[in-house]
Order: structure tokens, then C-alpha cells, then sequence
């Protein structure tokens, strides 16, 4: 008798432990998955401002910048880079920015570079008048050349990859009768250049919000 209450209490036991067994098994079942990760990188914007398509940070010389040269008065073109009467001209020096984030360009010295020195006479023909001017287009003649330079020299926003302004130094040189043309005469005699020597000075920065 009480080994039927022994045995009766066992199987009572061993049905509970599957019992629960089975229950824990059901509910506590999961998926379960590791990964290590790594690589997140951070690139710094860059900073790429030219200057007459040389980075603003290194010497810059505008010995190559080219002149381009138009006939008036239906005079033919002289050479390449060299002024005649009968023509006008002007020689361009973009400022580009080319960096991820917007810049400020402020220039100070364009009034000084009018009126180039020469070597050969003392005082410019009047038929030779100079000019600088800013614009973000090509001119098309002398006089459509804006002299206001007023906003460069307190501060242009160029923005971010390929806003562009640029520099125009101009000049005209009107074709005279061959009367008083003494000292227009000397510079071709002389085969003289001009010296624009005043030296701009040309700053970027990164610009702020409005």
C-alpha cells in the first residue's frame, strides 16, 4: 500500500517536472544573432578657393593671365595680348570657389592698380583710358564694364562648388587722325608694356549664415 503511494506520488512528480519542462520550453524560446560593427568615417568639408585657377594658399602670379583683345572702329586685331590704337581689351581673373561650404571673398587694392606705370612717357595719351571693374559675365565692351567695385571690397558670398566672380582690368584705346599722336606714337616706337604693380590682396573666409 504504501508502495502504490510511493510509486502513485513519484509518477505525480515526474508528470509535473515535463509538464513544466514543456511549458518553459514553449515560452521561452528566441532568436539570437551578434555582429560587430566598425568603419563609421567623418570627412571634413573641403576648402578650395582659386585665384586665377591657382588655390588662393599658394603663390599666385598673373603673368599668364591672357588679355582679350576686340577691334573698334573696324581696326584690325593686333597680335595676341598687345593693345593698338582701334581696340580695346580686358584681362580676366576669376575668383572660384570650389569647397563644400559657402566663402566670403573681399578684395582691397582695385583702385590702385589704375593707371598702370609705363617707362616711356610720363603721362597716358588721353586716348588711352583704363578701368577695373567686377561682374560675374564677360563684357562686351568698355563701357558696359561695372566700376563698382563696392561689394567685393566689403564682402561677396560666393557659394559652395563653382560660385565664380571676377576681376576686369580693362582698357580702350580710341584710333586719333594722326594729329597729337606724339606720345601714342612712342609707346608703339617703344614697343612699351604696361605695369598694373599695385598689388591686390584678396581674402576668403568661410561665410556665415544671413
Amino acid at each position: 500500500m504504501v508502495k502504490t503511494k510511493f510509486f502513485k506520488i513519484a509518477c505525480l512528480m515526474s508528470a509535473a517536472t515535463m509538464l513544466a519542462t514543456c511549458i518553459n520550453s514553449g515560452t521561452m524560446a528566441k532568436y539570437t544573432s551578434t555582429k560587430t560593427i566598425s568603419g563609421l568615417t567623418l570627412t571634413v568639408a573641403s576648402w578650395n578657393v582659386l585665384v586665377a585657377d591657382t588655390p588662393i594658399h599658394d603663390t599666385i602670379s598673373l603673368d599668364g593671365v591672357e588679355w582679350h583683345i576686340e577691334s573698334i572702329d573696324s581696326i584690325p586685331e593686333p597680335a595676341a595680348n598687345t593693345a593698338a590704337p582701334g581696340t580695346w581689351g580686358y584681362a580676366e581673373i576669376p575668383i572660384v570657389n570650389n569647397s563644400d561650404v559657402d566663402a566670403k571673398i573681399t578684395v582691397s587694392g582695385l583702385s590702385s592698380l589704375i593707371p598702370p606705370e609705363s617707362t616711356s612717357v610720363s603721362d597716358i595719351p588721353d586716348s588711352l583710358s583704363f578701368k577695373v571693374g567686377v561682374g560675374e559675365s564677360t563684357p562686351f565692351d568698355f563701357d558696359s564694364v561695372d566700376t563698382d567695385t563696392g561689394s567685393i571690397e566689403t564682402g561677396v558670398t560666393l557659394e559652395k562648388s563653382g560660385g565664380t566672380i571676377n576681376i576686369y582690368v580693362c582698357y580702350k584705346w580710341d584710333f586719333g587722325d594722326g594729329v597729337n599722336d606724339m606720345q601714342d606714337t612712342q609707346l608703339g616706337v617703344d614697343n612699351e608694356t604696361f605695369y598694373f604693380n599695385n598689388p591686390l590682396t584678396i581674402t576668403a573666409e568661410q561665410a556665415q549664415g544671413a
